[in-house]
């Protein structure tokens, strides 16, 4: 399991518009189930997003961060 906070450039507060704040989170469940991951929490803050994520023992964090 692994914890991965995504933040945009200079924490810009993009994800106070609701289309912007959906599509962010349909498009993180959309890459999850294509590289075979699991979001077992998602948070969308105004200025950044939580991911607490389950992941095989033979994946590194790094690379579902890719």
């Amino acid at each position: 399991m692994g914890h991965i906070v995504l933040i945009p450039y200079k924490r810009k507060k993009i994800f106070k518009r609701d289309d912007i704040r959906f599509c962010a989170e349909n498009i993180l469940k959309a890459i999850s189930k294509r590289y075979k991951f699991e979001i077992i929490e998602m948070k969308v803050m105004d200025d950044h997003v939580h991911l607490f994520v389950s992941i095989k023992p033979n994946h590194a964090i790094s690379t579902i961060v890719q």
